[in-house]
């Protein structure tokens, strides 16, 4: 599924990656997608959270201390890190959702 996903995506996802590897988790949450989404910015999902008027640094605060508060884990030392169930359904829900929309490529 990976060569269905754009570099935005890919991106957002190693964020997400490291975000959870630098917090000592050993999974990718969705908590990990967002705060991926957040850091990259260069992305939708990152202009709808901004046309809410959300506090975007208020929310990245929180979401660091949340992510900070989960259970650690033994991480993988050759960095690999599986995606949990629900960030695995999120990536696959976006997936058909671009293929219903006719787009060649999933973006966030």
């Amino acid at each position: 599924m990976n060569k269905q996903f754009s570099n935005r995506v890919l991106k957002v996802i190693e964020l997400s990656r490291k975000t959870a590897q630098d917090s000592g988790q050993n999974y990718i949450g969705p908590e990990h997608l967002l705060a991926g989404i957040l850091i990259e910015r260069d992305n939708l999902g990152y202009k709808v959270l901004n046309s809410l008027d959300l506090d975007l640094n208020a929310l990245k605060k929180e979401l660091g201390i949340r992510i900070n508060a989960l259970e650690l884990g033994s991480v993988d030392p050759s960095g690999k890190i599986p995606l949990s169930k629900k960030a695995e359904k999120i990536l696959k829900v976006t997936f058909l959702e671009a293929k219903l929309l006719k787009s060649g490529k999933i973006s966030p």
